[in-house]
């Protein structure tokens, strides 16, 4: 049998070994989506370290105006690499909170970028700030009181979905679960999220 000491240490090393993953998934999803047409430019990086494990990793930029006249950005996009919370483990119900996960998130300029106390879905799929926008059996969710959610273009409101990291395992699953959805939505005034989302890995949820 394994002692605690040996399971702590496998653990530990585990974690270290996520991170050098995500340092290697977030360096070539910068350099698509700064490729991709939107005018992706990167802000910051920031490690989350509230407890022994690296629980969070958030990288975000803005995005340009499609505005020649307008020199603020048009929104903001932030991808959070999330191993573990404690908020996976409060409720029950959505057996995909217990697994490590990418949240793809866009917000309008004026709202602000999302940060990680909004960013996530706890054991019952569920955070007191958003709501999931499109009912049962789809993948994204938003801001609960977002008034404009169902008359503004994708890129005037603010969403989020869910990927599990161990979807990403090639430039090919960054292409299509991190970058395309992202620009489909931004670029794409009648893109439909759930035909867009479901040729992803993107959760569902079920209700």
């Amino acid at each position: 049998m394994e002692s605690v000491g040996h399971t702590i240490w496998l653990s530990a090393r585990n974690l270290s070994h996520a991170g050098v993953e995500i340092d290697a998934i977030i360096k070539a999803l910068q350099d698509k989506l700064e490729n991709s047409g939107i005018g992706f430019q990167l802000v910051q990086t920031d490690n989350l370290e509230d407890s022994y494990a690296l629980n969070a990793h958030c990288f975000s930029g803005t995005i340009a105006s499609t505005s020649q006249r307008k020199r603020k950005p048009q929104g903001y996009l932030t991808y959070s690499f999330s191993l573990w919370r404690d908020k996976d483990d409060a409720g029950d119900g959505w057996p995909e909170a217990r697994q490590a996960k990418i949240y793809v998130g866009y917000a309008t300029f004026d709202v602000g970028s999302w940060d990680n106390d909004d960013l996530f879905l706890d054991g019952d799929a569920s955070n007191p700030a958003v709501t999931h926008l499109r009912g049962k059996n789809s993948s994204l969710w938003g801001w609960s009181e977002d008034e404009n959610f169902n008359t503004e273009p994708w890129n005037s409101r603010s969403w989020f979905y869910v990927v599990p990291l161990g979807k990403i395992n090639s430039q090919r699953d960054i292409d299509v679960n991190l970058v395309a959805p992202v620009v489909e939505l931004l670029t794409n005034e009648q893109a439909n999220p759930d035909e867009v989302l479901g040729k992803t890995s993107a959760l569902v949820f079920k209700g």
